[in-house]
This record gives C-alpha cells, structure tokens and sequence, in this order.
C-alpha cells in the first residue's frame, strides 16, 4: 500500500522523519482526547493507555525490524547482482580481447602473405629484366 497515494498532502520528496514524527504527533493528541473524553476513571484510562502505548511501542519496533530485514535482504540481493554484472562484463570484456586478438593476427598474417607474394612477384620482374 502507497501512503503517499492515498494521503495528496505527502509528495515524493517529504522526509520520512517528518511524516513519522507527524503520524506520532497524531497519535498523541488522540490518545489525550480519549482520556479526556473517556469515561472511565483516570487510574483505569491510564492503564488502558499505558497498554495501548506498550502495544503500539511493540508493534512498531516489529515493524522496524521487519523493515531492516527487508532492506538487509535487498541489499544482499544486489550485491550478488553486482557481481553476477561485473563477472559477466569481465566474460564479455575477455571474449571480446580474444576475438580482436585473433582477428588482428588473421590481419597481420594475411598481410604478410600479400607483402610475400607482392615481394616475390617484384622479386620475379626484376629478375625478368
């Protein structure tokens, strides 16, 4: 899910820590107006809210390690990717020095061959003269 989709007042260039300090922020103040609003007595609203706030303190520290877990696996995951593109680049890079380097002493020795044959053909026509 897309919060950013779903809430217009976040664009792409928010910073998260703002966007978390509001969400927490929010949360205070509904907590405030349930014990003022609330009518239970203060000890039992208190331990209600003390509850809640355990829950939530717990429920975002799951959320938080399950994010870094998240992230540490993709980040491992592009890692290999890296050196899966690097080992390849190097193949390729290594094929491609091969095949010039056979291309190049095909060049040089047909070369050679034409200069031969060029040389003995000038070879032959002086000694015809």
């Amino acid at each position: 899910m897309n919060i950013r989709k779903q809430l217009p007042g976040i664009n792409s260039g928010s910073n998260p820590g703002r966007t978390v300090a509001g969400l927490l922020a929010a949360l205070a103040a509904g907590a405030l107006l349930g014990v003022l609003l609330a009518p239970e007595s203060g000890k039992d609203t208190r331990k209600k809210l003390s509850r809640k706030a355990q829950d939530l303190t717990s429920d975002l520290e799951d959320r938080l390690q399950s994010l870094k877990d998240k992230f540490r696996t993709h980040a491992e995951e592009l890692e290999e990717l890296k050196e899966e593109v690097k080992s390849t680049a190097r193949s390729k890079v290594r094929a491609a020095a091969s095949d010039f380097n056979e291309a190049k002493q095909a060049a040089i020795s047909k070369t050679r061959a034409r200069i031969k044959t060029t040389a003995d053909d000038a070879n032959d026509a002086i000694q015809d003269i």
